[in-house]
């Protein structure tokens, strides 16, 4: 952590001389007040008091005040200048700094020089994450774009082979679908991640709206030759169809990419008085149950080896469709076992 840097003290300057100031103002009166009661005989004539002695005790009483309010304002406005100098530091973009908070005594100080340093901690956590998310979609772009860029040669030679050209022109198209896949999830992302306002809802069958997402993902599980367990009662929810839409697309296509050949995958849906229940469990590779915190994490991907690992993020959009809608995502996982996740949906009160 950096040491602060010594800075103005104008605060204690402020705060020690208003505070002489109300005292001298005070002492003065007081003395005025003195000598008129002594001049109009209303104190005791054995209280002789003379005015030379009078001025002695209020220049000593202002020079003792000057030294206690030194010390008091220094200790009371220390605190509050370190807290200055740190937010300085922290509008300079440096989220290094920390303020010692176990050195204040528990109350509004410590609290306050608790909040701040949680304050920055987050600060400094999200410009990390930022500059992760920059660097990221940097390659992201950069690995399809070096496709396109390669192929594209390859097709300038007149002597290409007819095969090769069209091995060149697959590769192309597979780029560029990737390329806007990639910046169509980022722009989705960013407006869920965005959204200020109550989604509309609708009410749907959720049943079929499963079901029609599988027959649009048919042919890639009937490449892989996988087996469907499917118990989807009739449900009628009252949500965005769009979003979910987009979530069991996400959902159900992971299921599939990261599945073995000849794998199964089982869909249930349930319901209750208050919410309705989907679990989605495969076969597939599986992940490591201590990362499992991080695969809801913009571009987290378990293992990047493989030729049909994505870009990360669609487990990142399903879990902002689902916080939209009220509901939480639970996923379980055994490294080459299979991986389950079970969404939870809130139905609406007034559905």
């Amino acid at each position: 952590m950096k040491p602060f840097r010594p800075g103005h003290q104008n605060l204690w300057v402020y705060f020690t001389f208003l505070t002489l100031f109300f005292y001298a103002l005070i002492s003065f009166i007081a003395l005025i007040v003195t000598l008129l009661l002594i001049r109009i005989d209303i104190l005791p004539t054995r209280v002789d008091i003379s005015v030379r002695v009078l001025v002695s005790i209020f220049i000593a009483t202002n020079l003792i005040s000057v030294l206690i309010s030194s010390i008091v304002s220094r200790s009371i406005l220390q605190p509050i200048r370190q807290l200055k100098q740190a937010m300085n530091q922290v509008a300079e973009n440096d989220f290094s700094v920390q303020l010692d908070e176990y050195q204040q005594r528990p109350g509004d100080i410590h609290e306050l020089y608790r909040a701040f340093n949680i304050m920055v901690q987050e600060l400094r956590r999200n410009e990390m994450l930022q500059n992760d998310f920059i660097s990221t979609i940097s390659h992201e772009f950069k690995t399809p774009l070096t496709v396109i860029r390669g192929n594209a040669q390859l097709l300038k030679d007149t002597d290409l082979a007819e095969d090769e050209r069209q091995t060149a022109l697959h590769n192309i198209i597979e780029a560029s679908d990737r390329l806007s896949k990639l910046s169509g999830n980022i722009l989705l992302l960013n407006k869920l991640e965005h959204q200020s306002v109550a989604i509309k809802r609708d009410a749907f069958r959720l049943d079929e709206q499963i079901r029609n997402t599988l027959v649009l993902l048919q042919q890639q599980w009937d490449e892989k030759d996988l087996e469907l367990s499917l118990d989807l009662p009739k449900t009628i929810f009252q949500g965005n169809e769009d979003l979910l839409d987009q979530l069991w697309m996400n959902l159900l296509e992971n299921a599939i990419k990261y599945n073995r050949p000849g794998g199964m995958i089982e869909v249930r849906l349930t319901s209750s008085e208050a919410s309705v229940h989907v679990l989605i469990r495969d076969t597939g590779y599986g992940f490591d149950t201590q990362n499992i915190q991080r695969i809801f994490d913009k571009f987290y991907q378990e293992d990047t080896s493989r030729a049909d690992s994505g870009n990360g993020l669609g487990l990142s959009i399903a879990k902002q469709i689902i916080d939209l809608h009220g509901g939480h995502i639970e996923a379980s996982s055994s490294k080459n076992v299979g991986s389950t996740f079970l969404i939870t949906l809130p139905i609406p009160e007034h559905h």
